[in-house]
């Protein structure tokens, strides 16, 4: 199953598209708990043919489990967290939320690479 999620800015004017993979698993669960997730792989991707600020493409974001956080998979981009996330839309919220608005290198100390934010020019 796949979904194309349209982002639109309202300052550029401008859409970009991203799409969601659903490749496997049991994505229609509306929550999941700890034990339940240790056992389940979900395989979503998020792609989008957006660039950053530099130009450059950004990079698929690919999560096999709940506990799979935005930034290298130890923290959420959008708070200082490691809890793993409590639902696939909380999952794809921070993924696309990390699209968008990028982050710097070890933000949150989880070790990541910097990536910029999207480019809307």
């Amino acid at each position: 199953m796949s979904v194309n999620l349209s982002i639109y800015n309202n300052v550029a004017g401008l859409t970009k598209t991203c799409k969601i993979d659903f490749i496997g698993g049991d994505v229609f669960v509306p929550t999941i708990d700890a034990e339940y997730d240790a056992t389940i792989e979900y395989f979503i991707t998020l792609d989008t043919n957006a660039q950053d600020t530099a130009s450059v493409k950004l990079p698929t974001k690919v999560v096999r489990y709940n506990g799979d956080l935005a930034l290298n998979h130890l923290k959420r981009s959008q708070s200082d967290s490691n809890t793993a996330y409590a639902s696939i839309k909380d999952s794809v919220d921070d993924m696309i939320f990390d699209l968008i608005n990028g982050h710097t290198a070890n933000q949150f100390t989880s070790g990541c690479t910097a990536q910029l934010p999207m480019k809307w020019t």
